[in-house]
């Protein structure tokens, strides 16, 4: 078999609106889901398709800044090499320090197009482990009412995992919480997440109210307050979830040794396929299960998580993949599909599906 070499990068910095205004537990408010689209083209056509994404809030990285790197810094490095070289291409990046969102939306790309050469479907090339995943509707700061309105009308769709903000206000948070379980009833799956935006004061008093009623609470309080969150930790009957807490390798090692989390949210969009394999297989060795968490991707991004996401057993529970469902447009031709709360991943080569050009250049933006 000749393997194609990688001939071309395109990064396409796009923007695309919300359907509704989202609100995190920090009482950020996001109106727009700010992208990189990702063309990596091989000697023989072939186009694999990826998204990195631009968040100052979370990755530090920007569209100027991203699109810079790839077109400066990666492309460079990579054209010329072949795509099945994965490994190499990761040394090779590596001494490119910092600009995780530019280089996992490389790696996603890659790995897709690599895939598509082999003619197999992206989730059987990371692992096979099966083709059907389940989502968790995520529930943004908003009034008790909307939050609960919101929760009911994504059950009624088959939904039956949600994730739920809180930090702005103990009392509000454990009404809401309250009436969510009252209404969803004891099958549906709970749990919360503060964005680090609690004190610890407040986040003892808020989740001994509630810990009998959700599975478990993400950051609830700084990641840096590793003494806080060992005896928040120790308080709660129900387990810490990391987010901002492990978004490399070197960061999960740091957070098995401090044994505070014991279950940790994977973002490809954030750490790539290859960093988060590496992650991955370090948690499994110490027992800390896996779920897929989003970065506020389009249907790319979360086509490509989502593959990922059924490659491997590691991933424990429902993906947080639903963010794309609130947005405006789909920017791919054959994308995923929400049906009963769970995705079922294509059986066509890569990502099984196919950029529309028409609409990326709909969003595109002018840097």
């Amino acid at each position: 078999m000749l393997i194609p070499k990688i001939r071309d990068v395109e990064a396409i910095p796009i923007s695309m609106p919300f359907t509704m205004s989202l609100t995190s537990g920090k009482m950020e408010t996001l109106d727009r889901a700010n992208s990189i689209v990702i063309r990596v083209v091989l000697e023989d056509g072939t186009v694999g398709i990826g998204e990195a994404k631009s968040s100052y809030q979370v990755l530090g990285e920007s569209h100027a800044s991203v699109c810079h790197a790839i077109k400066e810094w990666i492309s460079p490095r990579i054209c010329g090499m072949a795509v099945s070289d994965i490994e190499a291409i990761s040394a090779r990046l590596s001494v490119i320090k910092g600009n995780a969102s530019a280089k996992s939306g490389i790696d996603m790309a890659i790995h897709d197009a690599w895939a598509r050469v082999l003619g197999i479907p992206l989730y059987r090339l990371l692992g096979g482990f099966k083709n059907k995943i389940d989502l968790t509707w995520i529930l943004g700061q908003a009034s008790t009412d909307h939050m609960c309105e919101d929760a009911l009308s994504a059950h009624a769709k088959g939904f039956n995992a949600f994730k739920i903000k809180i930090g702005k206000d103990p009392k509000k948070d454990i009404e809401v919480v309250t009436r969510l379980r009252k209404a969803l009833g004891d099958q549906a799956f709970l749990y919360v997440d503060g964005n680090q935006g609690l004190l610890y004061g407040e986040a003892v008093k808020t989740l001994v109210a509630i810990e009998d009623m959700v599975a478990m609470v993400e950051d609830p309080i700084s990641i840096d307050d590793h003494v806080g969150r060992r005896r928040l930790a120790d308080k709660l009957k129900i387990p810490m979830l990391g987010d901002e807490c492990g978004t490399n390798v070197a960061d999960v090692r740091r957070e098995i040794d401090l044994g505070i989390v014991r279950v940790m949210n994977v973002k490809p969009m954030r750490s790539g396929f290859t960093e988060s394999v590496k992650m991955i297989r370090m948690m499994e060795q110490a027992s800390i299960l896996n779920l897929t968490g989003t970065l506020l991707e389009t249907d790319l991004g979360a086509l490509a998580s989502a593959h990922l996401t059924a490659a491997l057993r590691a991933f424990a529970y429902p993906a947080e993949l639903t963010y794309w469902l609130k947005m405006e447009g789909r920017l791919l031709e054959n994308g995923p599909a929400a049906v009963n709360g769970s995705l079922t991943l294509p059986e066509a080569p890569g990502l099984g599906a196919s950029l529309n050009m028409d609409i990326v250049r709909r969003y595109q933006i002018a840097l």
